[in-house]
């Protein structure tokens, strides 16, 4: 098995407002939308195998996010922090790398993703007919959500941790672990507003 982490660089929960991941707090894939529109991805993986050197996995991730700046034509990712920890027999690979914005974050990680604004999402037809209230739990249909223009929209569709930058408003297929949290899977498209 491949350690292949920079293209599996994904999606953590906190509480409250964070504008950065610490290494400490990547315990699982996690994406941190920022305030300014950037996002830090917390990557974390777990491997048995003790040949992994890390300076040498980490050149291979400068490599990697070297070439995708370069295609991309100017710098738009940049690895912020690299360690492997040894747990037990175990070790575990983490990364903290910021993106520009969540397209790059789903062009370099090859992910389903999208940030959209009300109108946007509206356009696109990526809202389903039925959400779910964070505040409360009930249901509404998507006429009730899309009357506020101001919210954000985000769709994905892969397994983490999302926090953002505001509260969670309403939400499809995903978990909300707390009022700016949620968890998504790969087996369903998740949507997410917020504000």
């Amino acid at each position: 098995m491949g350690l292949c982490i920079c293209l599996m660089l994904s999606v953590t929960g906190c509480k409250g407002r964070l504008e950065a991941l610490r290494l400490a707090d990547v315990k699982s894939e996690t994406i941190l939308l920022r305030s300014d529109g950037s996002v830090q991805s917390g990557a974390y993986e777990s491997f048995n195998e003790i040949y992994y050197d890390q300076a040498e996995l980490k050149k291979f991730m400068k490599k990697q996010i070297e070439d995708f700046n370069r295609e991309q034509g100017e710098e738009c990712v940049k690895l912020e922090k690299f360690k492997i920890e040894k747990r037990d027999s175990k070790h575990i690979a983490k990364a903290v790398v910021t993106f520009d914005n969540v397209k790059r974050y789903g062009l370099m990680n090859q992910s389903e993703i999208a940030e959209y604004t009300m109108k946007e999402a509206k356009e696109a037809g990526v809202l389903p007919e039925v959400f779910t209230v964070a505040s409360d739990g009930s249901r509404v249909n998507q006429n009730k959500v899309t009357e506020n223009a101001d919210y954000k929209v985000l769709v994905m569709k892969m397994k983490g941790k999302v926090i953002f930058p505001d509260t969670v408003k309403y939400y499809k297929d995903v978990m909300l672990l707390s009022p700016n949290t949620v968890e998504t899977t790969e087996e369903e498209r998740a949507v997410i507003v917020y504000k």
